[in-house]
């Protein structure tokens, strides 16, 4: 595992990739379009996209929205703006214009980013949210960028924002969590520590439907393949007729669940090579006890209720941006609450 001490996810990134070049680090399956990302190019993807985004005057102390759904290139991307200083603002491809609009406004950011599947939705978010946000698709970021609006760039360390990652707002208004560097390695350290039935193996290759707006794909499991040289494999969504055909088709050995995955798997008509499968462990979240016995016999691997508690002691309040750069309404919080 990379040592994480002291260090922004830029520099474990950086050693990642000269240690694993040619190694498998982001992959979609091949029915989704087959998307393949060694470490060595994610990092040129990185290198590019960081210096374009660094020229034209983006930097620490600022939050790009983006909208591009669950691909490989959403995490290049957000390695890309890590790498100086920005911060990922993950927007559900399922939100309204208004709900869209909301999270513009509230969390102040510079830009916003899409691909063409979800470019109209995000222009509409912004028409809705008023605000001049600069856009741009994901495809012309070298080469069309607008400039940066004028603001201090404040030191990148290990307390700087990576991430602003909202809730789910069942209770009232979507609330931003501000995850640190220094707390999204650390939970990729913990998620390759807890051993025992979870423990995983060198370089996991780890399927992962989950969205990319929530912290189990876009960190936990991602930053868990990061420090150990891992892959992580990225479906468009869950598909319970493609599970096996992805989980197959890409080697995946570690899968990632929530309740309702356990019991839609459990339902498809049984067949003799059901246990003939890579898959060695699969962590899940609230799957009904009844079922892990029965799953775990009939598809021949581990189900672990997966918890990755991070100490509150060893995480510090990231230090304040500039006024101009951060959202100023009091909403966000620093993760763990």
């Amino acid at each position: 595992m990379i040592d994480i001490a002291g260090r922004t996810i830029g520099a474990v990134f950086a050693e990642a990739a000269a240690s694993h070049g040619s190694a498998d680090f982001l992959l979609a399956p091949p029915r989704s379009g087959g998307t393949r990302l060694s470490y060595a190019d994610t990092a040129a993807r990185v290198a590019a996209w960081s210096h374009s985004l660094a020229a034209a005057g983006y930097g620490a102390g600022q939050r790009v929205a983006v909208q591009l759904g669950n691909r490989p290139e959403h995490l290049a991307l957000k390695l890309a703006l890590n790498a100086i200083g920005l911060s990922i603002v993950p927007i559900n491809p399922e939100y309204r214009p208004a709900e869209t609009a909301y999270l513009l406004t509230d969390s102040a950011a510079c830009l916003a980013i899409a691909d063409p599947d979800h470019a109209d939705a995000l222009r509409a978010g912004i028409a809705a949210s008023g605000q001049a946000v600069p856009f741009i698709l994901l495809d012309d970021l070298e080469t069309g960028l607008p400039p940066a609006p004028e603001a201090a760039h404040p030191p990148l360390t290990p307390e700087s924002e990576a991430s602003l990652l909202y809730t789910s707002g069942t209770t009232g208004r979507p609330k931003g969590c501000i995850l640190s560097h220094e707390y999204e390695l650390m939970i990729g350290q913990r998620y390759l520590s807890c051993g025992g039935a979870m423990a995983l193996g060198p370089a996991p290759r780890i399927l992962n439907p989950l969205p990319l707006y929530h912290l189990n794909a876009a960190c936990v499991s991602f930053m868990g393949a990061l420090l150990s040289g891992g892959c992580q494999i990225q479906p468009p969504r869950f598909s319970r007729q493609h599970w096996w055909q992805d989980v197959r088709d890409t080697g995946a050995q570690v899968l990632h669940c929530l309740g309702i995955v356990a019991p839609a798997i459990l339902s498809l008509p049984e067949a003799p090579d059901d246990a003939k499968n890579p898959a060695t462990l699969a962590v899940s979240a609230g799957i009904d006890p009844s079922l892990h016995r029965r799953f775990e016999r009939r598809y021949g691997l581990e189900l672990v209720e997966g918890q990755f508690p991070i100490p509150w002691p060893k995480l510090k309040r990231p230090a304040p941006s500039p006024p101009s750069t951060l959202a100023r309404n009091g909403q966000h919080s620093v993760c763990p609450s």
